[in-house]
């Protein structure tokens, strides 16, 4: 048996739910086209995973459900942090407003790796001018090592209204590949 360290490292993927969608169908791609013995992968669904699941093709990835309540589930937070720390991930990958809290969880394990993927605006907020929204975005900023933006219109709107810093660089990663903390990246105009 392989010790830990001769692993190759975990990427948690933490989604609200393993259902039929763009970001979904993203996920699921990265991981079956992640070179073998690169990455291993998991992801934890705040709610639930859908049928969607079985498109993974890659043995041994763990599907998690924390079966998340309407409304405020305080619970979550604990479940959550059992699965990050059963799991042993060296990069915690959020993806959306649905999951950006939760890297304020995955912050209490040490040596872990932060990146969060905006893939659109939420519904309630279309333009992503939503005061509460935006402060979490800012707040998340200390935590959030690397960002990832789908679209230039979403990259421009990390830099210019919840701040990160150009030279941190969201980065398009869906070109690269699998969810991995890059060196600083700025797009090319």
């Amino acid at each position: 048996m392989a010790r830990r360290s001769q692993q190759p490292p975990l990427v948690v993927h933490i989604i609200h739910e393993l259902g039929t969608g763009g970001l979904e169908n993203g996920l699921v791609n990265i991981i079956n086209r992640s070179p073998p013995g690169r990455y291993r992968h998991a992801i934890v669904c705040l709610t639930r995973a859908a049928e969607f699941a079985n498109r993974i093709t890659v043995p041994d990835v763990q599907v998690i459900e924390l079966h998340k309540r309407p409304g405020h589930d305080l619970g979550l937070y604990w479940r959550l942090l059992r699965a990050l720390r059963m799991l042993r991930p060296a990069i915690v990958h959020t993806r959306n407003l649905a999951t950006l809290e939760m890297q304020f969880v995955a912050a209490l394990l040490p040596g872990v790796k932060h990146v969060h993927g905006e893939h659109g605006r939420d519904v309630f907020d279309l333009h992503g001018t939503n005061r509460k929204y935006n402060l979490l975005r800012k707040a998340a900023r200390r935590v959030v090592q690397r960002y990832i933006a789908v679209s230039k219109d979403l990259e421009q709107w990390l830099i210019g209204t919840v701040g990160v810093p150009a030279a941190q660089g969201p980065a398009d990663l869906q070109r690269r590949g699998p969810a991995e903390v890059p060196p600083p990246v700025r797009r090319q105009a």
